[in-house]
């Protein structure tokens, strides 16, 4: 009897090793954060993150005046210039754009694709939130993101979540949004109005392109319709 007790006391032991482990491998894995995102979220040069903020809004600036002119238009956004704006002038503009779990969101341009990441904060638990999205032209003027891959450090993330939080933030900042489902990926389609400003100039945005570290969206502007 004594054996058959020890035995067991020696299994439940190690079944609980092997618990313990899996738990301490679940919770490094969720504490694994992409180099790019380390490096991008780190406030190194406050100035810096400044004058890429204000680039980012004078690019903003001149695709709105470009809006309100006839003709052939085309802008780049830089990587440079996207973070500048998600650390200065967000957070401090534009406070309610995430949710209250997340924070300090960051992006990396490449030609295959842009990923997106995050920090994100429930029950406790810190990790780092990443997708990586496929972005381009399905029409005129619909822009598509189909999400390839959702992690939260290194462990698979509920793609359900990430389209809740994106469909509540499209809510909060009124973009036109839908999802459809390609080959099992959710894919977000933007629809971008035709008119703009209070002339009801007709926008056609017709070309969106991913460079390395940039992006750059062209199209017309044309007089409003008669």
């Amino acid at each position: 009897m004594r054996k058959i007790l020890r035995i067991t006391f020696v299994l439940g032991l190690i079944l609980v090793l092997f618990v313990l482990a899996g738990l301490l491998a679940a919770y490094l894995a969720l504490q694994h954060e992409p180099q790019w995102y380390t490096q991008a979220a780190a406030t190194v040069d406050r100035q810096a993150e400044e004058k890429a903020s204000q680039e980012m809004l004078q690019r903003t600036a001149d695709l709105t005046s470009s809006l309100e002119t006839k003709g052939h238009w085309e802008i780049a956004f830089t990587t440079e210039q996207i973070n500048g704006w998600l650390a200065v002038d967000m957070p401090k503009n534009h406070p309610d754009l995430l949710p209250e779990s997340l924070s300090k969101p960051r992006v990396v341009i490449e030609k295959d694709g842009v990923t997106l990441a995050c920090r994100a904060a429930q029950s406790g638990i810190s990790t780092v939130v990443s997708l990586k999205v496929d972005v381009y032209l399905s029409e005129e003027n619909i822009i598509a993101m189909r999400i390839r891959k959702a992690r939260a450090g290194k462990l698979p993330w509920s793609l359900s979540k990430v389209v809740d939080g994106l469909t509540e933030s499209a809510r909060h900042g009124e973009v036109n949004m839908t999802w459809r489902q390609v080959e099992g990926d959710p894919l977000a389609l933007i629809k971008i109005p035709t008119k703009h400003g209070a002339g009801k100039r007709l926008v056609r945005i017709q070309t969106l392109k991913l460079e390395e570290g940039r992006i750059i969206v062209g199209g017309t502007t044309s007089a409003k319709e008669e």
